[in-house]
């Protein structure tokens, strides 16, 4: 019989669900993404293929964002903290997929390089997140162990986006990224400076007084991957600060 920590709620999509299954789906969207995130060669030019008003195959792009705790697959919320950063990418388009009524959708690899701070106070942390001594202490007075963040992180995440027409000067995309960051400090005792993120989102790609401009909203997961790396993901919890995050920002075709 399972007992209520077989399972984790996943707000506003999933209630109840095993935590083994949340782990196969979840490594299943890295596989799949390992599996697309390469340049497929460009397909013929037919009648229909975007012009050069509607794909830009080589630009930089430049964005700021700002984020707060939500929670997807970890097991703890760390709530009470806020993130808000800058990011300069290079983006390269560099496919084409057949679309219906004669659209195509435009495939993209982008490298982000990623400067933010995160912040926040009284952020409740887990038994294996702090030492021993400080959970001791922390239950002799009969609470859970807090910690308080200010602390600064550069990433580097190359992401795979996917672009479809809604009008002449309006894309939609969606987009997937796994990449590396690097904090000043640890945001726990038992934690490291190193850690993977895991994002997701989707946006628009659009034209403003012949300025191209771009908005979206990402979903993020990070952690060091520690307990899942060293006991062969066989343990059941997740855990990692997790995120979700609005951004705008602009490119200057190359």
């Amino acid at each position: 019989m399972k007992t209520p920590t077989d399972y984790i709620y996943l707000k506003g999509f999933i209630s109840l669900l095993p935590v083994k299954i949340m782990r196969r789906i979840f490594i299943g969207f890295i596989l799949l993404w390992s599996l697309i995130a390469f340049p497929h060669s460009l397909l013929a030019s037919p009648e229909g293929t975007p012009t050069k008003e509607t794909i830009r195959p080589k630009s930089l792009l430049f964005h700021i964002q700002y984020g707060w705790p939500y929670q997807y697959v970890s097991d703890l919320l760390y709530s009470n903290f806020q993130l808000a950063g800058v990011g300069i990418s290079f983006e390269k388009e560099c496919g084409l997929w057949p679309f219906f009524n004669n659209k195509w959708l435009v495939e993209s690899l982008l490298l982000e390089l990623r400067f933010s701070r995160i912040w926040g106070q009284e952020i409740e942390l887990s038994k294996d997140q702090v030492s021993p001594e400080t959970w001791e202490r922390a239950q002799k007075e009969g609470k859970k162990p807090r910690t308080n963040w200010d602390h600064y992180q550069i990433g580097l995440i190359p992401y795979y986006r996917l672009y479809a027409p809604l009008a002449k000067e309006i894309r939609f995309y969606v987009e997937m990224g796994l990449g590396l960051t690097f904090l000043s400090e640890p945001l726990i005792e038992e934690g490291t400076q190193w850690n993977f993120l895991l994002s997701g989102g989707l946006g628009l790609d659009w034209n403003l007084n012949k300025i191209p401009f771009y908005s979206f909203v990402r979903f993020e997961h990070f952690s060091n991957g520690g307990k899942l790396w060293k006991e062969g993901f066989t343990d059941k919890r997740v855990i990692g600060p997790e995120s979700m995050i609005l951004g705008i920002g602009f490119r200057y075709p190359l």
